[in-house]
């Protein structure tokens, strides 16, 4: 996931049903709470429009739009699952609202990277309006289920629906890369190139896209592009999240402070590490550098997410030197896949662990997001 959700503002669009009649002290206070977080909303104000929301439910607890805005302050916030919860109340609320509701669980279940489920969001949302958001988000679903051909028919949809829309040639050029269509990659992935231009996973599919088609010279400044944000590889980051229910939960409204006490990783002498196991032979659990086993609290920010350990250990290496926080291996399995991500720092609190997520996104780790280590 490399665009960044500025949902918000866009979801003026959708009707806001206020009462005609309100006589009630509570429920004034509530639609004037609510007023005031569409503003800052529309301000990129997420945190301050969060508690607006969470102030309007609060005072009336049926109040379906403000589940819904709520839900989408989540999102920008990185909430996923509180997200998720609140399109969920909404669908029981209010049967008018069950598109966006349906539509934007898929959303967060697609930043989670819990695809399938993102799917079945989709499919639905796209029969209640078969429109230009759902096929397109649907075709990134199929895209990252490895469905090309049902990816490219919903991307072809999109551009039908929204001509010219450059995020649809860039997922399209993405497809066409990897069913080693060349020609039609290239042909998307320079019309998404003026939006584009910058971002490192686009400079790695179109500098391999040239490349393969022996234009080397035009490859290479592509190429190092990329190769400055991740490293020398065959590009090995699939996604920047992976699905991060379990081990690791989003931070919670309720739970955003500081857990108790923070376990750093152990400094050993030389004589006293032990032999380095192979990566290979890790089994699920988080690991330091030295792949000894590690148990941690606190915050961490993930930045990556393998498929597999070629040069892991390097880029993991490279970051923790460059970014000046420790490195952390976890290792999960997802769908009987073993899958590897690349987390950064321990901290105590959220505002420490923002910091270090904004330098991650200003060298073009756009999806790094907040985890917290659990015991």
């Amino acid at each position: 996931m490399m665009i960044r959700l500025k949902l918000l503002p866009a979801l003026l669009i959708f009707p806001v049903l206020l009462c005609a009649q309100i006589t009630d002290r509570d429920m004034r206070q509530s639609r004037n709470a609510f007023a005031e977080g569409i503003r800052k909303g529309v301000n990129n104000d997420f945190a301050d429009a969060h508690e607006l929301f969470n102030k309007a439910i609060r005072l009336d607890s049926l109040y379906s739009e403000a589940y819904l805005y709520r839900g989408l302050a989540r999102i920008e916030l990185e909430l996923f699952e509180a997200a998720i919860d609140d399109f969920r109340q909404l669908i029981h609320l209010e049967h008018d609202l069950a598109y966006q509701a349906i539509y934007f669980s898929g959303v967060a279940l697609l930043a989670l990277d819990r695809y399938q489920e993102a799917l079945i969001r989709f499919n639905e949302a796209a029969r209640l309006d078969p429109g230009f958001s759902s096929f397109f988000h649907r075709g990134k679903a199929f895209f990252y289920l490895e469905r090309y051909d049902e990816a490219l028919q919903d991307f072809n949809v999109s551009d039908r629906l929204n001509p010219g829309y450059p995020e649809v040639h860039y997922y399209r050029g993405k497809t066409y890369a990897k069913k080693g269509q060349h020609d039609k990659a290239l042909e998307n992935l320079l019309d998404a190139k003026q939006s584009f231009t910058g971002n490192p996973e686009f400079h790695y599919f179109l500098g391999s896209v040239l490349q393969k088609m022996n234009r080397t010279d035009e490859a290479a400044g592509h190429l190092q592009i990329a190769e400055e944000a991740f490293g020398k590889s065959t590009y090995p980051i699939i996604s920047n999240r992976d699905d991060i229910t379990g081990v690791n939960d989003i931070l919670t409204p309720e739970d955003d402070s500081a857990t108790d006490d923070i376990d750093l990783p152990i400094e050993r002498t030389a004589e006293e590490k032990p032999v380095k196991p192979d990566i290979d032979d890790l089994t699920e659990g988080i690991y330091d550098t030295d792949l000894q086993a590690v148990s941690l609290r606190g915050l961490g920010v993930q930045m990556a997410s393998y498929a597999g350990t070629h040069e892991l250990l390097e880029h993991a290496a490279r970051y923790q030197r460059q970014f000046g926080h420790p490195a952390f291996i976890e290792v999960v399995k997802i769908n009987n896949r073993i899958r590897y991500r690349l987390i950064l720092g321990v901290f105590e609190s959220r505002d420490e662990a923002l910091i270090l997520r904004g330098r991650l996104r200003d060298q073009g780790f756009l999806d790094s997001f907040i985890i917290r280590y659990s015991q």
